[in-house]
């Protein structure tokens, strides 16, 4: 009888523990989600303020596919990191590509440095709800 109960008490510890994992690991996907959210949106806002034209597009979608890409990356690859900014760099020297570059960093979004690029998506934390303390084990 004590066996039986000691067993039963170890496999509900053992499924709450589990659910706590769990749901630990959903808090996490779901902050992340929250993340990317907030930076499209603050990336959106940003651009808002500036004259809107094929340039503005063009680095608009820079920020939005970098913020997507989680570090940093070489800028020889950032004109094909997806289709729409491959379609919008075909007919454009590397100049183009470069001051386009050159008005992102203006703005804070990025970070440049040796031929790499990021986007500074650390910014949008401060922006973020507070997380809940963690259970203890």
């Amino acid at each position: 009888m004590i066996a039986d109960i000691f067993y039963v008490g170890t496999e509900l510890l053992c499924q709450y523990n589990r659910q706590v994992l769990e749901g630990l690991e959903l808090n996490q996907e779901g902050r992340q989600q929250q993340w990317l959210v907030m930076w499209e949106h603050h990336v959106h806002e940003t651009f808002r303020h500036h004259k809107s034209n094929e340039s503005t597009k063009r680095q608009r979608d820079v920020v939005l596919a970098l913020g997507n890409t989680g570090g940093w990356l070489e800028v020889s690859r950032l004109a094909h990191l997806t289709p729409q900014l491959a379609a919008a760099y075909a007919r454009k020297t590397e100049r183009t590509l470069q001051r386009d570059l050159n008005d992102i960093l203006a703005t804070g979004l990025i970070e440049r440095t040796h031929g790499k690029v990021r986007a500074k998506r650390e910014m949008i934390l401060a922006f973020l709800p507070a997380r809940a303390p963690t259970p203890a084990p």
